[in-house]
């Protein structure tokens, strides 16, 4: 079963500004609007261009090895927009953390926050 985006969430606030994307099962959906609403109340901004975000959030899944493979290259281009200035942090959130984190960190080096299935506090964002 191939993984359910849902997509990345608009908004503009001067805290700061976070792209979102949410990878996985309806449980994951669910973790992911939590996490959007704390980090909203907590002043940051959701934006749907990753380029110009001041962090992007990935919310992963990391059971079926399609779920992996397609988390690790929504990672991987986050990081691509990290090293061409585009944006200045690259979180990592979910399943895929909870379970491979040692290895996730081997394979992409470029990440700069870990945050296993829970709530992100805004200041891993920004």
């Amino acid at each position: 079963m191939k993984p359910k985006r849902s997509g990345r969430q608009t908004a503009t606030d001067s805290k700061g500004t976070y792209a979102f994307v949410s990878l996985g099962c309806p449980k994951n959906l669910v973790d992911s609007e939590r996490m959007l609403g704390l980090l909203a109340e907590d002043g940051l901004a959701i934006t749907p261009h990753a380029e110009s975000a001041d962090a992007i959030v990935i919310n992963t899944c990391g059971f079926l090895e399609a779920s992996k493979d397609e988390s690790l290259k929504e990672i991987n281009d986050a990081i691509a927009l990290k090293k061409a200035g585009k944006c200045k942090r690259v979180v990592v959130a979910g399943c895929l953390v909870q379970r491979h984190k040692t290895k996730l960190l081997n394979d992409a080096p470029g990440i700069d926050r870990l945050v296993g299935r829970g709530l992100i506090p805004a200041s891993s964002i920004v």
